[in-house]
């Protein structure tokens, strides 16, 4: 049984296990939906720190993505998994410390990084694009569904136990693992003609650390300047970023500090509402796409 009965052969394979992790997805990110909160709360984070505390994935993507050209993308989800989801395993050593708690964070965001450009290049290649927007939008949906809930249980065990979060991020680090595994197992399809190796794989092997760095900017640079209409959506999701990454800072400071919310109250405020809509408009989105 499947949200999507009718599609192809390779998307239902791809489908069944792309669903069954973002499922341990979501409860991953519904425990991480309280990161700002813990930081202020149970850790006592100053403002600052609980600004910095946003994960730093987007700043590495566009080198995470390079790497993964000519490569199999199945070893950016093992790195993922091992190295970064399971960092989460670490947090009862931060023992009241809020800067080894954001190291711990940043650490495994870093590697979600590369989950982004992965993660991406393989519903390219095994959803169609007719069906690539229903695909993605239902399993979104049902992720969204399951960070309301782990955001829920979160924030009421905390408001329990407020020491319960030591336990709670290793538990998000093993469910996040177990969502990178099963990522790993779905295999790329093999296009007609497709079976060669990515255009500019060649020679990377060996390249210099400086090559490594900066040739990614350069053809960003490159991308925006010779494709006009992708420049524009650029522009404009940027401008939307930035407001979210301000909220982003704003709104646990001012739960905490100015409305003294409690640990459920913020994760109402922080995962229930915001992905409710989610799961409610994604469906809709998809048949748009």
């Amino acid at each position: 049984m499947t949200l999507l009965p009718h599609l192809p052969f390779y998307a239902r394979y791809t489908f069944y296990f792309h669903m069954r992790a973002y499922v341990l997805d979501g409860v991953a990110w519904g425990a991480l939906a309280m990161n700002e909160i813990v930081l202020s709360k149970g850790l006592g984070g100053s403002d600052s720190q609980v600004a910095q505390s946003w994960p730093v994935s987007l700043l590495v993507a566009v080198w995470f993505g390079r790497a993964l050209v000519g490569r199999p993308k199945r070893n950016m989800f093992l790195a993922a998994g091992i190295l970064g989801r399971l960092a989460l395993v670490l947090m009862p050593l931060v023992r009241g410390s809020p800067w080894a708690f954001i190291a711990i964070l940043a650490w495994a965001a870093m590697w979600n990084g590369g989950l982004i450009p992965a993660q991406t290049s393989l519903f390219q290649s095994n959803y169609d694009t007719a069906i690539r927007g229903k695909a993605f939008a239902s399993a979104d949906a049902v992720r969204s569904l399951v960070v309301i809930a782990t955001s829920l249980v979160t924030g009421m065990v905390l408001d329990r136990w407020a020491w319960a979060w030591q336990v709670i991020y290793p538990l998000a680090g093993v469910c996040g693992l177990g969502s990178c595994l099963l990522m790993a197992r779905i295999k790329p399809r093999c296009r007609a003609g497709g079976g060669g190796p990515e255009p500019g794989a060649e020679g990377r092997v060996g390249d210099g650390l400086w090559r490594w760095l900066v040739e990614p900017l350069v053809d960003l640079v490159r991308t925006l300047r010779e494709n006009r209409s992708f420049a524009r959506f650029e522009a404009n999701f940027m401008l939307y970023g930035l407001a979210f990454l301000m909220l982003t800072a704003v709104v646990p400071v001012y739960l905490v500090r100015d409305l003294g919310a409690t640990y459920t109250e913020a994760a109402v405020a922080r995962g229930t509402l915001f992905h409710l809509i989610m799961a409610l408009s994604l469906p809709v989105m998809g048949r748009v796409h």
